[in-house]
């Protein structure tokens, strides 16, 4: 329960500041509750495992923009927002890690895409990029053999309607798929792989424009090569301090 409070105080907070945020253009904020189980086709028991949690988030419409890009991909807005889920009740996958997970909190960039509309019903492509939080990984609970940091890449996308309930408030319903691991930098790293049903509601404060909008972004317009140079690194079993390093060039023309 103090987790869930602690995960309500934050929404709350998020709220309210995206609120305060809210100027002439328009904006939106999205509450909804999760219900999910963890996607592994060999656990033989995939629609056993409870996964509950949440999604927040604050988007600022684009869908006015008369950019080409836009119109071209469907793009209605772009945002920011918040994750939660509950792993507690996970079996994992035959072996010892059953209830070895804990929470996952994360922020994530999002941006909806417009497929298609029936009628007054829109369906909507949400994919979304960030980092999340686990309270439960190898290092701190050995049984979970499936997250080795605390810190971890977060993967999202959901696939839903929105269906307009008045001016300011839409109905959302859908599935959505959420991705967690470290991409190998510690090991184990099995990550997890989440899939949800979710239902939803999308706060809007709808305001007539009285101007098209348009990017003052403009390309070069000339030739460029681009020479960029990393360094990855690939993690030792059980072994927080000891990775193997990778090193590449990349030359794009």
């Amino acid at each position: 329960m103090k987790k869930l409070s602690l995960s309500l105080i934050i929404l709350i907070t998020c709220t309210t500041f995206a609120q305060a945020q809210i100027a002439s253009e328009n904006h939106s904020i999205i509450f909804k509750p999760i219900f999910g189980t963890h996607v592994n086709s060999d656990q033989g028991h995939l629609f056993q495992d409870q996964i509950i949690g949440f999604d927040a988030a604050y988007f600022k419409d684009i869908s006015t923009n008369s950019d080409k890009w836009i119109g071209f991909s469907g793009a209605k807005s772009y945002g920011i927002g918040f994750i939660f889920r509950d792993l507690s009740k996970l079996k994992g996958t035959k072996d010892t890690s059953e209830h070895a997970f804990g929470q996952v909190y994360g922020l994530v960039a999002q941006m909806d895409f417009q497929l298609f509309k029936v009628g007054k019903a829109k369906f909507n492509f949400t994919p979304g990029v960030g980092l999340g939080y686990t309270n439960k990984y190898y290092f701190n609970n050995t049984k979970n053999r499936f997250l080795g940091s605390p810190i971890n890449e977060t993967i999202k996308a959901d696939l839903g309607m929105e269906l307009p309930m008045s001016q300011y408030a839409d109905l959302l319903l859908g599935f959505g798929f959420l991705h967690v691991s470290n991409g190998g930098a510690t090991v184990p790293n099995g990550g997890l792989n989440t899939g949800n049903v979710y239902i939803g509601l999308k706060l809007n404060n709808q305001k007539p424009l009285t101007a098209e909008q348009k990017s003052t972004y403009t390309t070069l317009q000339r030739n460029s090569i681009e020479l960029s140079a990393g360094l990855g690194a690939r993690g030792v079993f059980a072994n927080r301090n000891k990775s193997l390093y990778k090193k590449w060039i990349i030359c794009r023309l």
